[in-house]
């Protein structure tokens, strides 16, 4: 019973500095439970991209409802149930996009923003890391991959930054079209 409060504290207080700090904080989760993460995603996905894919996507879910308070009781059952059901929704649609395909097809709005003078004013807003991640994204094309070994960083952590991002870039969006 200790053990397991125990537990619950430490997760609440990664919750907490993911909202403070997703770089370090997702970073922090991930060494905690990035083997529960990868087990279940790994034994689940046919193949190892599409695994990386759900990967990738639970970090993100987990930056997102970390941004509300949530009570888990049992965070390693609460981490393996957010991968199962991403999994299985990756399975569901026979093949989960590549995250930056499944940017795209999310953010029409981003795309069709995409030419040069627009594109850099869009991104003007945002940290100066922030923009040389979306430069290196969508103007060079890198992977997320290329661009984590670039800079000595996991790719989980670029791909949460990169989806903060792009967050921000959409609320511009927005704030511009008047919704």
């Amino acid at each position: 019973m200790k053990k397991q409060k125990a537990n619950e504290k430490a997760f609440q207080k990664l919750l907490r500095e993911i909202r403070k700090n997703p770089d370090v904080g997702l970073e922090k989760f991930y060494n905690t439970y990035g083997k529960i993460i990868q087990l279940t995603a790994r034994s689940m996905c046919r193949s190892f991209d599409q695994a990386d894919a759900v990967i990738n996507a639970v970090l993100v879910k987990i930056w997102r409802l970390s941004q509300e308070p949530i009570q888990v009781e049992n965070p390693e059952g609460w981490v393996y149930t957010v991968t199962a059901n991403t999994a299985k929704d990756a399975l569901r649609e026979k093949a989960f996009l590549p995250l930056q395909e499944t940017v795209a097809a999310e953010c029409d709005g981003v795309q069709a923003w995409i030419e040069e003078d627009v594109f850099y004013s869009l991104i003007a807003p945002l940290s100066e890391e922030e923009r040389a991640l979306m430069i290196e994204k969508f103007i060079q094309k890198y992977t997320f991959r290329e661009i984590a070994e670039r800079y000595g960083k996991n790719v989980n952590a670029v791909t949460a930054a990169y989806y903060r991002a792009l967050e921000k870039v959409k609320k511009c969006l927005e704030e511009r079209n008047g919704n």
